[in-house]
């Protein structure tokens, strides 16, 4: 469903049931979006669950480390067939998975976008939001979310994002690496040594304000 602008670099199942696939594209040159496009496996089956949401975590590290360089954007959206507010779910053992998940997505610097006291539903029969749309862009940008139920007759709506550019939006985000880059020793060595290098490259009369924006700018 991609336009001709967008060129895909790779494709990835997340299983073998059609669960879902991620995929990591670039549009025009610009930097690397990684999408995961997912319908989870039922709640009932708990573990079937759990070992899908880990196959998916391995396989978006895997791409994030892969194109890391490219400093990757991130979106995943789809059926979570949980809701990540652990207070909707009856049972305990789904609160809990509901409670991990939701903070594992936080860890990821992901902006979820349902907002604090909205009390739109996507899935009817539960009166629950089981669908939703997550995203790390390295933009500054405005929201706006829409759900309509007209476009099905099924007990799952229509959730669509729009996402635009808005100079004048000011990122108060806190920009970090994904912590789990920390397990690649090689990795973190090359930007410990990279870092030395940008440094040792500084001006010793520059103040620490512009030594830092260089070390940013490099």
């Amino acid at each position: 469903m991609f336009n001709d602008s967008v060129r895909i670099l790779e494709h990835r199942n997340i299983d073998n049931k059609g669960h879902g696939h991620v995929i990591a594209l670039e549009v025009l040159l610009a930097k690397v979006t990684i999408i995961a496009n997912i319908f989870a496996p039922v709640r009932s089956l708990g573990r079937e669950q759990q070992e899908f949401y880990e196959s998916l975590g391995t396989l978006i590290e895997e791409f994030e480390l892969k194109y890391i360089l490219n400093e990757p954007n991130l979106i995943i959206l789809g059926d979570f067939n949980l809701p990540l507010e652990p207070e909707l779910n009856n049972r305990h053992n789904e609160k809990i998975r509901a409670g991990c998940l939701s903070d594992y997505f936080v860890a990821m610097g992901l902006t979820n976008c349902w907002k604090q006291n909205d009390d739109s539903v996507t899935f009817r029969t539960g009166q629950t939001r089981q669908d939703r749309i997550m995203f790390r862009i390295n933009n500054s940008l405005r929201e706006k979310l829409i759900t309509d139920w007209t476009f099905t007759s099924s007990d799952h709506c229509l959730i669509q994002l729009n996402l635009w550019g808005d100079k004048k939006t000011i990122s108060r985000r806190i920009s970090s690496l994904p912590t789990y880059i920390l397990k690649y020793k090689n990795c973190v060595e090359k930007k410990e040594n990279g870092m030395m290098e940008f440094q040792s490259m500084c001006n010793p009369q520059w103040s620490v304000k512009t030594k830092l924006e260089f070390l940013k700018w490099v």
